[in-house]
Parts: structure tokens; sequence; C-alpha cells
């Protein structure tokens, strides 16, 4: 081997290493600062989120449609929003419940597969109450500006929920690997 490939070897591996040297000096930061969050604490702040969210949506699709939609429907639309909220709370308590320091992981992974499919299946349920109340908004606004309105925020929300879906899957599956 040549000096100059040594050299140029040398320098490449000096610079590999100051690049490692600057991402553990942002990780020890962020640690520092507690910006770093486990998956674990971002399933859980998720889900509290949303759980606080939910209520509140309620809340104001009911006042502000109790002109328009009947009394059956603004309670339809409320029991909507609690029961995501009152699903997102009880997945928020049980991802909390995990507790990687005491638990072997194997048990931390069948808790989160556990909750993990508990939370498909909320899904599935939310996804099946929302499709009447779709259907109802629908009719209940014939304007056609109204209903390009509609698609347009199911198609922004669509996406704003699969970008979340993904994200809290991510969550999932570093605590389950």
């Amino acid at each position: 081997m040549r000096p100059e490939d040594m050299e140029n070897r040398w320098n490449e591996l000096d610079f590999r290493l100051n690049n490692l040297e600057n991402d553990k000096q942002k990780t020890i930061d962020m640690l520092k600062r507690n910006k770093l969050k486990s998956a674990q604490q971002e399933l859980a702040d998720q889900y509290r989120r949303f759980s606080v969210i939910a209520p509140l949506l309620g809340v104001t699709v009911v006042l502000s449609g109790s002109r328009v939609f009947g009394i059956w429907t603004l309670l339809f639309f409320a029991a909507y929003f609690l029961i995501a909220g009152a699903m997102d709370a009880y997945l928020c308590r049980g991802i909390r419940s995990i507790d990687v320091n005491t638990m072997g992981v194997e048990e931390v992974a069948v808790k989160a597969r556990k909750y993990k499919r508990i939370h498909h299946y909320c899904q599935v349920v939310l996804i099946a109450m929302c499709i009447p109340i779709l259907i109802t908004m629908f009719g209940a606004y014939p304007g056609v500006y109204y209903r390009w309105g509609m698609v347009a925020g199911a198609i922004v929300g669509l996406v704003i929920g699969l970008s979340i879906y993904f994200k809290m899957m991510r969550n999932y599956k570093d605590m389950i690997d």
C-alpha cells in the first residue's frame, strides 16, 4: 500500500469518526434537555392527546351542528367522539403500564403486541361508526361547494391520519423488536 493511499484512508476514517462524535454529542444534548423520548413515551403521549382532543371535537360538532342535525344524530356524533376518547385513554393507560425496567423483553413485546391489536380493533369500530356520520353530513349539506369541501377535508384528514398511524406503528415496532 502506498503512503498516499494510507493517508487517504486515514483521513476518511478521521472524517467518519468526527461525524460519529458529533452525532453522539447531539444525542447527549437532547438527553440532557429531555427532548429524546422512547417509543413507549411517544405512544402514550399521542394517546393522551387524542383522548383529550376527541371529546372536545365532539362538543364542537354538537354545538356547531345543533341547527342542522336532529337530536339523535347529535347524540350519535357525541357518542362517537366520547368512545374514541375513551378508547385512546384506555390505550394510553395500557401503554404506560408497560415497565421496561422491571419486565423482561418478551413480556414487553407481548404487551406491546396486545395493545397494537387493541388499537386495530378500536380503529375498526371507529371506522364502522364513522361511515354513517359521513353519510349523514353529506346528506345534510346538499350544496356542491359543501360537498367538495367535505371531500377535500376527508382527503386531508386521511393523509394526516395515515401519517400518524404509520408513526404509531413504527413506535409499536420499536417496542416489539
